[in-house]
């Protein structure tokens, strides 16, 4: 068949174009499809959310949990808010409820004490509320930056940091004191910055040194 006469030309590697129809589609990344305009389309993290097609271990109005695709150890689960939040880069001091939320959430199980009045407040209200009964040695409360994020929505890795359990390529792969992973105090702290006017609040001011 003649290329020309293919009812779809490729304009590029990565981009459809129907001669027809005149439309573009994007392919996926990182579990997200955006229109042109860069708006996203749909998100898979969304989607869960959503539709709870994963099993939910918890949920509220703001944040859902259930369990990765590929654990580095038994307790190890993801918060994810409801809200569409792109990466960590792209928080801003306004979330810092939000993220406070998901750390206490986090906590919670972690700890197993995972009942609904515990975390009952809003988020707001836990803005402040980070010092928790949990062992912050034993337990890591992470996420990656950007390019090393595995999906393209916000979301927090909380796991026990089990000696025993944990294999070198989890230690290496969540290790906060790196520059493709950072923990919960260091983006909170980057929030507080922010809010407070010493740091500019940009797309790209995450890539600092460490």
């Amino acid at each position: 068949m003649d290329r020309s006469s293919s009812s779809f030309t490729r304009r590029s590697n990565n981009v459809l174009v129907s001669p027809r129809l005149k439309l573009i589609v994007f392919p996926k990344r990182k579990g997200v499809r955006y229109h042109r305009d860069g708006q996203v389309r749909s998100c898979r993290f969304c989607e869960i959310a959503r539709t709870k097609s994963e099993p939910f271990l918890y949920q509220d109005d703001h944040v859902v949990v259930f369990r990765p695709l590929r654990p580095v150890v038994a307790s190890h689960v993801l918060i994810v808010p409801r809200a569409h939040i792109r990466n960590v880069n792209l928080l801003a001091a306004k979330h810092r409820g939000l993220l406070a939320r998901m750390h206490r959430v986090a906590e919670a199980m972690m700890t197993q004490e995972f009942e609904m009045e515990d975390i009952g407040e809003q988020p707001q209200e836990l803005e402040h509320r980070r010092d928790g009964d949990t062992d912050e040695k034993r337990v890591r409360y992470s996420f990656h930056l950007p390019p090393f994020n595995s999906i393209d929505h916000v979301h927090m890795h909380a796991f026990h940091d089990d000696m025993r359990s944990l294999t070198w390529y989890g230690r290496l792969k969540y290790r906060t004191e790196s520059w493709w992973c950072r923990s919960y105090e260091q983006v909170m702290a980057r929030l507080d910055e922010i809010a407070g006017g010493t740091l500019e609040e940009s797309i790209g001011i995450y890539l600092f040194a460490m």
